[in-house]
């Protein structure tokens, strides 16, 4: 089990938790987490797998959990991935962060999103997207400003990653610049070692990720708990 929380006042709005369950925790174990956190935080975001933690999400579901959004784990793997082409990209130009300048950049573009600040902040600041143990890219609209971008965060033996955050904001969809940018963060991926890539994939971007070789695992399943619910 995972967890992670943003900063923030005690209790306050912007201050929550996200927590990860997997196939060997019981599902017991991640709500009386859960309920931990909020000893500190306002509100915690619990990521089960549907499948084979399906027992989890009926257990978090009668403890009151309110049932968010549901996503498509998918994955691809390093020999499956060999044979890609990653796309290129017209009219934008891909910057990989390693400056605090451009850090601030990917920051830009995820605060777009209207993503809550401190939630940005925390996940996305200097000592996550410049460590050794992330690589992640901002694609800018030659006319314009951060359009796109992504990251992937690597295990500590470098043999799968996560890809987290590939992202294009509306003005420039349909342009495959979101696409190419979730294949660099693959390729860089791959390159580096990793044996498998993982993401979460909405409905809209499902079909964009098979076209690249990832493969579904399992739907995830995204509960709430807040203060109120305790």
């Amino acid at each position: 089990m995972v967890q992670t929380a943003t900063p923030g006042a005690e209790g306050s709005a912007q201050h929550c938790a996200t927590i990860s369950g997997y196939a060997s925790t019981e599902p017991s174990a991640i709500y009386s987490c859960a309920r931990e956190v909020l000893r500190r935080c306002a509100r915690t975001h619990i990521w089960v797998p549907a499948v084979t933690q399906a027992g989890a999400a009926d257990y978090l579901w009668r403890q009151g959990c309110s049932l968010g959004y549901r996503v498509l784990g998918m994955r691809v793997t390093a020999e499956r991935w060999s044979s890609a082409e990653p796309p290129r990209i017209a009219g934008a130009t891909m910057i990989w962060v390693r400056t605090a300048q451009q850090a601030e950049l990917f920051r830009e573009l995820r605060r777009g999103f209207r993503e809550p600040g401190p939630y940005v902040d925390f996940f996305a600041r200097d000592g996550v997207l410049l460590s050794e143990r992330c690589d992640a890219v901002v694609a800018v609209d030659e006319p314009g400003g951060p359009c796109a971008g992504g990251m992937v965060v690597y295990s500590a033996d470098f043999s799968r990653a996560g890809l987290y955050w590939p992202a294009t904001n509306r003005e420039n969809r349909r342009r495959g610049i979101g696409t190419a940018v979730a294949a660099a963060l693959t390729d860089r991926a791959v390159e580096r070692g990793c044996r498998s890539v993982s993401l979460q994939a909405t409905p809209m971007g499902v079909g964009v990720y098979e076209s690249l070789g990832f493969t579904p695992v399992e739907p995830i399943d995204r509960f709430l708990l807040s203060v109120q619910d305790r």
